[in-house]
Parts: structure tokens; sequence; C-alpha cells
């Protein structure tokens, strides 16, 4: 299926640069990269040691990710007419560009499938100091639980699909790469904070 996945995404990446930037093209790769992201989570999730163990001496882009995150998951988030928004520096942290693409998933994922329609999703990645930080913010009507959303199979939304599993994996990751996440909720704001060591910033 991950093969399978790979060539319609290779095939609408081929078609996209002959004939342009079709929608229904477009579509079809935002789908398959959709898919891509979910085998990826399964693949983690089965072997969570093994992702604990991956080589961390890569590059990984923050900003650069965000914004190819927002392209992903734009058409998903347009059918609940929610828009996303990606600002800040980039960052440059160490690590795994295998595994560390969850995160953002992840939290884009959440804020779209759980977040208050007609509203938008704030990506915003800074630098404090030697850290370098990434936020999620949407607004949502779903309660959350800041202190139990990460552990693992806690879910607070029955009428909205989903297995709990992905906060968990995202600490997960964030904590294999020396880093730290915490959820900040009141007012119906959502805010989930990535922290992490900062290796440089690209002007």
């Amino acid at each position: 299926l991950r093969k399978l996945n790979g060539t319609i995404i290779q095939h609408s990446e081929r078609a996209i640069s002959e004939f342009g930037e079709d929608r229904s093209l477009l579509s079809i790769k935002g789908a398959a990269e959709l898919m891509r992201n979910n085998f990826d989570i399964l693949e983690a999730l089965s072997n969570i040691e093994g992702m604990r163990s991956l080589p961390m001496d890569g590059t990984v882009n923050l900003f650069d990710l965000a914004f190819k995150m927002k392209r992903v998951y734009q058409e998903r988030a347009a059918s609940r007419s929610i828009s996303i928004h990606v600002s800040g520096v980039r960052a440059i942290i160490r690590g795994s560009q295998k595994s560390f693409p969850l995160v953002p998933a992840v939290l884009l994922e959440n804020a779209i499938k759980y977040g208050s329609i007609r509203e938008s999703i704030s990506v915003s990645v800074s630098e404090k100091g030697a850290r370098a930080h990434l936020v999620v913010e949407n607004r949502s009507n779903h309660p959350i639980d800041p202190d139990r959303c990460f552990e693992r199979g806690v879910r607070f939304a029955s009428g909205v699909e989903g297995g709990g599993f992905g906060l968990f994996l995202a600490k997960e990751v964030v904590e294999a790469h020396s880093g730290s996440i915490v959820c900040e909720a009141e007012n119906g704001l959502v805010r989930m904070v990535v922290d992490l060591p900062l290796s440089a910033v690209i002007p």
C-alpha cells in the first residue's frame, strides 16, 4: 500500500509539472501525502523503540517543514472552512528527518479535526535564546485536559474520529529530540508548544 501510494504521489507530481497546478491534481497529491503521513504514524506506533533509536544527525528546518505541512493539509482544512497561517523564522534543529515530520503533521491534523469551523490555525516558529519553539494554535469547542492529552489512548471528543495516539506519538518524538511539548488551553483557545534545542537560524 505504501509503494502504491508513493507511485500516486510521483505521477501526480509529474502531471502537475506538465499540466500546471490543476485543483484536481493538487487534491489527489494532497490526499496521497495525507495517506503517507498516516503510514508513517502507524509505522512509528508499531515500533516506538525503533523510532527512538533513529539517527539524530540530520537537520530539520522547522519553518520549511511547517509550510510543507500547510500545503499537505490545506485542502482538508478548507473542507471545514479553516485557514492555516505559517509565520516565523527558519529555525534549524538537529534530528531525524524521518520521525520529526510526524510532530507538525499530528498537531495540524488535530487542530483541523477538533478546531472550530470558519476559524484559522496559526503555526509559528520562533527563536528563544538557544531554544526553538514550534507553536500550533487554534480555537476549539471540544474540551481538552492539558495534563492528560498526551497519554496513550486518551480522547476527549467521542464524536470525532481518532484513536487517541497522535499526541502520545508526538510527545515521544519530541522527547527523542531532547525537547518538550505542552498543551495550553483557555477559553476555547488551544495552544501546543514544542520546545527544542536550536541549532541555527537561516536569515
